[in-house]
């Protein structure tokens, strides 16, 4: 078994009771409807999270621009929703809040992430995501990247899947849909 550094469990629960519900703590400028920099000081109740929906759950950008740059956000998966195989450019660190998940490179095996669970993904890791088919629960977890968001379907190997349906349907419509606009 895996032992983690206490910091890092330390880190992780404290987003859990984050994730669980903060109350009383000042939400986002609605006014002008933009979410916060990675500079700004701010906090967000969990009941006031606006998700989008995304060919494979929902997600919603909580500070920075995941188009542009660094970003932390949230990813909702229905119970069993496998994200198929793919890279992401940029490193990125995951953290399980409700749910099991599942986060494996081929011939790994499938190993569980419940809440609290910390996971690392240097950038060009060829890996599939899954939230289990066993888990209670949707799976939500935190994200942040150190720069832009992108999601390269590849296969087992890391070469990219050439797919039109693909690159509509998990690209190009995922990254509208995170800067909150549909692409028609």
């Amino acid at each position: 078994m895996r032992r983690l550094p206490l910091s890092i469990v330390a880190f992780a629960m404290a987003l859990v009771f984050v994730g669980a519900g903060m109350h009383n703590v000042i939400a986002q400028d609605t006014a002008s409807n933009t979410t916060p920099s990675l500079n700004d000081w701010f906090a967000l109740d969990f009941e006031d999270v606006e998700f989008t929906p995304t060919p494979f759950g929902e997600t919603a950008t909580l500070v920075g621009d995941p188009m542009t740059g660094a970003y932390s956000g949230l990813n909702r998966f229905p119970v069993g929703q496998v994200i198929p195989t793919h890279t992401h450019s940029n490193a990125g660190q995951v953290v399980v809040i409700r749910g099991v998940l599942f986060n494996y490179r081929p011939g790994e095996p499938k190993l569980p992430y419940g809440p609290g669970s910390f996971l690392s993904e240097p950038s060009g890791v060829v890996h599939t995501t899954e939230c289990s088919p066993e888990s209670p629960e949707p799976c939500l977890v935190f994200v942040t990247q150190d720069d832009f968001l992108d999601f390269n379907v590849v296969n087992e190997h890391g070469t990219p899947v050439a797919s039109p349906a693909a690159e509509s349907t998990i690209e190009s419509e995922r990254l509208a849909v995170i800067r909150g606009s549909l692409a028609a």
